[in-house]
């Protein structure tokens, strides 16, 4: 299926320039920040900060966003990404073994090599943007933040690597000088077949200090119960999970124009083995009945895990008229351990070295990241706003992993067959350019453009007595040399908008986006010691409008994006030598529609659609088939759903003169799709791939609003659904039958009081 620009959005245009929005064009723009319209039957004006231009009402900003209410997550215990990734159209997530979470939006999946999705918290980035590991995506509790900002397509000129598919970011809430306030909230939930209840509290506050200093402080802790057991190991409820953590922000104002935030975001959650289910029995207990629907036969590696996350920031603005100066500081720590079983691909190994067949894997991820940036934004003229910038980033990273031959049922360790430590770091130097042309009334054109230069450094020692037989050599120990590289990449931002009344913009955004390429460490001959950066293209026909007296928002956007010189996993047959080159194109196209209506003053209607296609445009080499992988242009991109739709109702009425009720539901389709591609059969053809089958999920909630007390009911799939997210037991899953779904029907009360 190939998706063109689509006739309604350029019939609404056409009804805007007809007349049809000029009817409503007598009614001026309200921009309230944060807070709702005079009329009950109108809809809050949102505002985004994304295009690192102050405060801006979201229906003034040509790029498709979507912006997700951290106050509704909370209520609603929605504290995962995995748990509302699907309340924005084009974001796919698929969980897997260790920390990693592979996120991508219209359909740009990173398959190979590192994130496609940048992660920041406010504007400081999170995570790494070209190092092994970097498709861990935290799971910051909403209860710290005010929004989620969903920004889809690439995002390459402001916010640099990584974000060649979209961004997501996380904002926290703001430390105010008007007055004292804060929340108390305590939880209780249940999940099917869980062992427990869920439970959470949280607390926040904020204290004006003087006028001219102010101080929020927020704090959380939460338990999850495990809902999948272990009938092998005789664990119920083995994936349960507890996690705390603190948000402590000092804003100070001195002088006019002149401020200081000073922050720290802080995160530790752990529990007691990976969230999946086995559909396929390992063959050492291939003997005992079928599992249920939520059970793993996991024997090895399902211990305790551990995820902490550290953002420290140091943010100063200086305003003066129309010129503007930001200084942004920080520091991000990641500090993680995971364990999983891979005893179906050692078992053999470790048999015949050890006499055992447990082959659980031990991993760590240990990241630094220090990043500075500098924008000044001025005005040029009376016709042209400039943004001007610079960007260093600092990052160290060791990736250090452990694999012991254990006795499967008792856990005792016969021996260490490989050991791994892996430092790497990370350094780039970014300019930015972004100018906002007003050549005539009505009409706004940005151009932007952005250039890196990356240095990275790679090296690896490995050690054990299975390392001859991985290696090929004759010792017990395997050094990769010590590798330095240098790449660069270069995007650009090209958007004119048109404003046809103060509530209805037209734009076309071309922008492009990047990954940072890496080095192949330890490779001879005529391989290339590092791969290029892969870049993605974006061509875009966007329209903003609200109508019927501000009731009414519709939110169009047609994309199509090209994606080259994707970085695969290849091997040279003749040399025996695995690397990573650039050999792969794609393309991914679509039409996101969304709709929001205050069809009463008691009752909001909101829901998207989003048509897409991501295939590839060109048949994986020889060389990646050698390395394992397998596909022909035409076959679709990895998690990549045709279609996917979420519908959203609430009504809000009045019980007594200070009672207010409220009801709401949600009800979500994802379509079907495709795991990741399959290894070559004796001929070269791909096998074929894991399906993950459409689901429905259906949350409802329900409440009592009682001055400043909030009672509140929620089901999330209340219909309790098995959900697929990725994995199942077809040849492209590892291990087979290693499958992660929703999370099934979880039901609660929350209990909050705001002051």
């Amino acid at each position: 299926m190939r998706i063109n620009v689509p006739t309604a959005v350029l019939t609404v245009v056409a009804l805007q320039v007809a007349g049809f929005a000029v009817a409503d064009s007598s009614a001026e723009s309200s921009a309230i920040i944060g807070g709702s319209n005079s009329s009950q039957d109108q809809l809050s004006e949102v505002i985004v900060t994304a295009e690192k231009r102050g405060q801006e009402r979201l229906l003034d900003v040509p790029v498709a966003i979507t912006v997700v209410d951290a106050a509704e997550l909370t209520s609603n215990s929605q504290q995962h990404l995995k748990d509302f990734y699907d309340q924005v159209p084009g974001l796919t997530l698929a969980p897997g073994p260790q920390s990693s979470n592979v996120l991508s939006i219209r359909g740009v999946t990173p398959f190979s090599g590192s994130a496609t999705v940048g992660i920041v918290v406010d504007d400081i980035p999170f995570g790494t943007p070209g190092l092994i590991g970097a498709t861990v995506v935290p799971d910051f509790d909403p209860g710290d933040l005010s929004q989620v900002d969903v920004l889809r397509g690439p995002q390459g000129t402001l916010y640099g690597a990584s974000a060649m598919g979209g961004l997501i970011r996380f904002v926290t809430k703001e430390p105010s000088m008007d007055r004292i306030s804060g929340m108390v909230q305590a939880g209780i939930g249940d999940t099917y077949n869980a062992t427990g209840p869920n439970t959470n509290f949280r607390a926040s506050i904020n204290l004006p200090l003087s006028d001219a200093l102010a101080l929020r402080a927020s704090g959380f802790v939460r338990t999850d119960a495990g809902y999948i057991d272990n009938p092998i190991l005789g664990i119920r409820g083995i994936n349960h999970e507890r996690a705390e953590g603190a948000y402590l922000a000092l804003a100070w104002k001195p002088l006019d124009g002149f401020s200081v935030k000073l922050s720290a975001l802080y995160q530790d959650a752990s529990g007691g083995g990976t969230a999946d289910v086995q559909q396929v029995l390992q063959p050492l207990f291939s003997s005992h009945p079928p599992l249920g629907d939520l059970q793993q036969d996991w024997i090895a590696g399902v211990g305790p895990f551990s995820r902490v996350s550290e953002v420290f920031g140091l943010v100063s603005t200086y305003t003066q008229d129309r010129f503007n100066v930001v200084s942004s500081t920080a520091f991000t720590t990641n500090r993680y351990h995971d364990a999983f079983d891979a005893s179906v691909a050692l078992a053999s190994t470790w048999q015949s070295l050890f006499g055992v067949s447990g082959g659980p894997v031990y991993s760590s991820i240990g990241t630094g990241i220090f990043t500075q940036e500098l924008r000044v934004s001025f005005p040029v003229g009376s016709k042209v706003d400039a943004m001007v910038g610079g960007f260093f980033a600092n990052e160290h990273k060791d990736f250090p992993e452990a694999l012991p031959a254990t006795n499967p049922l008792t856990g005792a360790v016969a021996g260490i067959g490989e050991r791994t430590d892996n430092p790497q770091s990370y350094r780039e130097f970014s300019g930015f350019t972004n100018l906002t042309i007003h050549p005539i009334d009505r009409l706004d054109v940005q151009v932007g453009a952005r250039a890196t230069t990356i240095r990275q450094t790679f090296s690896e020692t490995e050690s054990g007595a299975a390392i001859p037989i991985f290696y090929g050599v004759t010792t017990d120990t395997y050094d990769v040399p010590f590798t330095s590289i240098n790449n660069s990449a270069v995007t650009y931002l090209f958007t004119p908008s048109y404003k046809f009344t103060p509530d209805t913009m037209a734009y076309v955004r071309l922008a492009s986006g990047y990954r940072a390429g890496g080095p192949n460490a330890g490779v001879t001959g005529a391989i290339p010691t590092s791969y290029q950066p892969d870049k993605t293209y974006n061509y875009e026909l966007g329209l903003k409008t609200e109508l019927l007296q501000h009731a009414l928002i519709l939110d169009a956007s047609a994309y199509l994006i090209d994606w080259r010189n994707i970085a695969l996993p290849l091997v040279d047959v003749q040399l025996a030598t695995s690397y990573t080159g650039n050999a792969a194109s794609a393309r991914s196209e679509g039409i996101e529609l969304t709709a929001k209506w205050k069809a009463t003053d008691k009752l909001t209607v909101s829901g998207w659609v989003d048509l897409a296609h991501a295939f590839l445009t060109a048949n994986f080499p020889a060389a990646a088939n050698a390395g394992g992988l397998a596909a022909n242009a035409g076959d679709p991109l990895p998690w990549a759903p045709r279609i996917s739709a979420n519908l959203d109702a609430d009504y809000e009425f009045h019980v007594t003169a200070s009672a207010t009720a409220f009801v709401g539901a949600t009800e979500v389709f994802m379509g079907a799709r495709s795991d990741l591609f399959s290894a070559p059969d004796a001929n070269g053809n791909p096998l074929p791939r894991q399906p993950l089958p459409e689901y429905f999920k259906f949350d409802f909630r329900a409440g009592l609003k009682y001055y400043q007390w909030n009672f509140r009911l929620y089901g999330n799939n209340l219909c309790d659904r098995r959900g697929v997210l990725d994995g199942g037991p077809g040849p492209t899953s590892y291990p087979p039958g290693d499958t992660w779904i929703i999370q099934p029907r979880t039901v609660g009360l929350n209990v909050s009081r705001t002051f």
